[in-house]
């Protein structure tokens, strides 16, 4: 029977000189991790033939372009574990760094466990409104999307993580018209038609979740043209968006609101991946 390190070497054999195969050793680590073995201290043991057979499927997966996301069933995020599929994007890096960002400016603007009204609009897999409730337990989340699928997964992972969050289907902002929000973040599909994308974004990930119209920027569109029907005295605003987007993000946010100003940040990378500004009700 093989080791560990042997069966390791084996998947790597079979790579492509394209392929990050950084990705097999992620999977057998996650593997590892699920009946409690630390994978580095077990290098040169043989692998339980049961491990073995699901890491050799998994890998194959790997091969074809399945993102190891979906081979998993998840991906984490803020440390803990969110469930994905092909309904959901898999979360991001930078998408951590929006929810670090937005958990500052809420401290800042309304104090130290608030209990204020917060929406994530086009939540996807609700990686984002799921853990602002799970940071912030004091906090009134509601989570909104399109696509009912996504929103299934969201209430999924909301209720592996025993938290309290409500969901409401609907196009950006229109299902939370009728009230006030204190805080709402949004991450839209902010690619453009014409860019092109890897076989594994592009044959696994949803496309009502990538493209955001010609320029990218349709549905940013949308969200400010709703936006004052849905604030507050004071509500902040959260976009992560395109690292080339900034520009004209910021032009479409002062074209409908010209008092405000708008911050960008900058994600791990040095790239302008968020934007934020904080809208008053005249």
């Amino acid at each position: 029977m093989a080791t560990y390190n042997q069966v390791l070497k084996i998947a790597y054999s079979k790579a492509r000189d394209d392929f990050d195969s950084l990705a097999f050793k992620r999977y057998l680590v996650e593997l590892c991790s699920s009946q409690n073995i630390d994978l580095y201290l077990h290098m040169d043991d043989e692998m339980p033939s049961s491990i073995q057979e699901v890491f050799n499927l998994g890998i194959e997966a790997l091969l074809q372009d399945t993102p190891l996301a979906h081979v998993l069933g998840y991906e984490w995020f803020y440390g803990r574990q969110f469930k994905v599929n092909g309904d959901v994007l898999i979360p991001r890096p930078e998408t951590e760094e929006l929810v670090a960002h937005v958990l500052d400016r809420i401290e800042t603007l309304f104090g130290v466990n608030p209990k204020i009204k917060v929406a994530d609009v086009a939540c996807g897999s609700g990686i984002i409104g799921c853990t602002l409730k799970a940071e912030l337990p004091t906090l009134e989340v509601v989570c909104t999307d399109l696509s009912e699928p996504a929103l299934q997964v969201a209430k999924d992972n909301a209720k592996s993580l025993e938290i309290d969050v409500t969901f409401r289907q609907g196009d950006m902002l229109l299902p939370l018209v009728g009230e006030t929000w204190d805080v709402i973040v949004c991450n839209p599909p902010y690619i453009e038609l014409s860019e092109t994308l890897d076989r594994s974004v592009k044959d696994y990930e949803p496309h009502l979740a990538l493209f955001g119209g010609e320029d990218g920027l349709m549905l940013y569109r949308r969200f400010l043209d709703q936006l004052d029907q849905v604030i507050a005295s004071t509500t902040l605003v959260a976009f992560e968006m395109g690292y080339q987007q900034r520009q004209l993000i910021t032009q479409e946010i002062l074209n409908r609101f010209p008092q405000v100003q708008v911050e960008c940040e900058i994600d791990l990378n040095g790239k302008e991946r968020m934007l934020f500004f904080v809208a008053k009700k005249p």
